[in-house]
């Protein structure tokens, strides 16, 4: 409270203000950083993460439409199939090569999942051939070493896929998590601000009310006529130095009443004077005239 008379007025009212400026500052400061990240976060769904899971979801699709249209062509035996998945199986690399380059992050990861994929396609498209043109039946070794290839192959892919779907979720929750914590730090904020505006509002009223209601009581003291109260005030702000200027008028009024006193006291001790003198030179006129009247009497 000492240190909140030694302020100013005009700072005590400012420093109210100040508090609820800067927590604005505050929450468009934490605003900001957050709308910065979730802006780098969406950026990296839209361009990277996104389109990894898109890409891989795709792939996924186009691995059973590889092994329908080579079932049906070894089925049917018609080899004429075949082209419709070697166009299939060189999108599905595409995609790995486009990945590859968009998701730096994930490119070792890609280019194992291509070389799965050519391996698998590979044993897959050899073996739909030889039975779609009759040339023969495929031995146990290459049927064995496709079914390995696929497993494989369908297992990694379908890993990467979960690995791509979870840091894609990831990303979105984190980001909206973000901008819920962001609106409630803002509301915390905003209430701590208006909490302590408040308070810092009441005390620096009470301390006004405080230092006003002594002034008043002491210029009413004095308009009664009483001139004994003792005023002291060591606050630096604007009713300190009311108090201060009260205080030397009181001890003025003291002053020039002192003086007031005193002149009277020394007319009213002339006035004794005078009034004694008076008294004297009226007994020595009578005593003369007494004397004149025993005079007149002896001559007579």
């Amino acid at each position: 409270m000492t240190l909140l008379h030694r302020v100013p007025l005009l700072w005590k009212v400012l420093f109210a203000r100040g508090i609820a400026m800067l927590c604005m500052a505050l929450y468009f400061g934490a605003t900001a950083l957050v709308f910065k990240q979730n802006n780098e976060r969406l950026a990296d769904v839209r361009d990277v993460q996104f389109p990894v899971l898109e890409t891989s979801t795709e792939n996924v699709g186009a691995l059973d439409k590889i092994i329908d249209i080579l079932n049906s062509a070894a089925a049917a035996g018609e080899a004429e199939q075949l082209q419709g998945a070697d166009a299939i199986a060189a999108r599905v690399r595409a995609n790995y090569a486009r990945l590859g380059k968009i998701d730096a992050g994930e490119r070792a990861a890609l280019l194992r999942l291509a070389a799965g994929f050519d391996t698998y396609y590979g044993h897959a498209r050899a073996v739909a051939e030889m039975m779609a043109k009759n040339s023969g039946s495929p031995d146990a070794a290459r049927l064995a070493a496709m079914g390995a290839s696929l497993n494989s192959y369908r297992g990694a892919l379908g890993t990467f896929r979960e690995a791509a779907n979870r840091r894609f979720v990831g990303t979105v929750n984190a980001a909206t998590g973000d901008a819920v914590s962001a609106m409630r730090s803002g509301a915390a904020i905003g209430v701590f601000g208006l909490l302590v505006t408040l308070a810092f509002a009441l005390v620096l009223a009470r301390a006004l009310s405080n230092q006003l209601q002594r002034a008043v009581g002491v210029a009413q003291t004095v308009a009664a006529g009483d001139l004994s109260s003792r005023i002291d005030s060591k606050a630096g702000d604007e009713t300190g130095q009311l108090l201060r200027a009260l205080r030397d008028m009181n001890a003025s009024l003291v002053g020039i009443v002192g003086k007031v006193r005193a002149g009277t006291d020394n007319i009213a001790a002339g006035s004794v004077e005078i009034a004694r003198g008076n008294g004297d030179l009226s007994r020595r006129t009578e005593h003369q005239a007494g004397a004149l009247e025993r005079t007149a009497g002896a001559m007579l």
